[in-house]
């Protein structure tokens, strides 16, 4: 059995930083062509409308992870989201890793940053429910 190797705190949040910069960057062009305005500068989407920037963050997020094991920032860093068991990830492994995304990321991802520097397995709030671990890929 191969010896996995974990990713650093660094390469983590500036994967995690990518990604979700891209999924911000999606909401804003969306908005900015679907939306109103709002009278303060901004956009806003009403509606049935509203929901394609959740979907874009489901599919970008975490059908993309289940399928690859990993996001664009992920790739970028060449890491890797395995199960504990060293495992790829399952659907559901991923859809319980993301649902905690708004608690990891509170505040500029600081209690993510602490679970990971405290953990065993160097995990976030989500990597814990989920059981999964961020890993260097050494295939890339």
């Amino acid at each position: 059995m191969e010896t996995l190797v974990k990713a650093k705190l660094s390469s983590r949040f500036f994967a995690s930083l990518i990604d979700y910069i891209i999924v911000i960057a999606f909401y804003w062009f969306f908005a900015y062509f679907f939306g109103e305005p709002n009278g303060n500068g901004g956009y806003v989407i009403y509606g049935f409308t509203a929901i394609v920037p959740f979907v874009f963050w489901f599919i970008y997020l975490i059908v993309v992870e289940s399928i690859f094991s990993r996001t664009f920032g992920h790739f970028i860093f060449d890491l890797k989201v395995v199960g504990e068991d060293n495992g790829n990830i399952s659907f559901i492994e991923a859809v319980l890793r993301h649902i905690i995304d708004l608690m990891d990321f509170w505040f500029f991802g600081i209690p993510a940053m602490i679970s990971i520097k405290n953990t065993p397995k160097n995990q976030r709030l989500g990597d814990m429910v989920a059981r999964t671990i961020v890993v260097v890929d050494k295939e890339m």
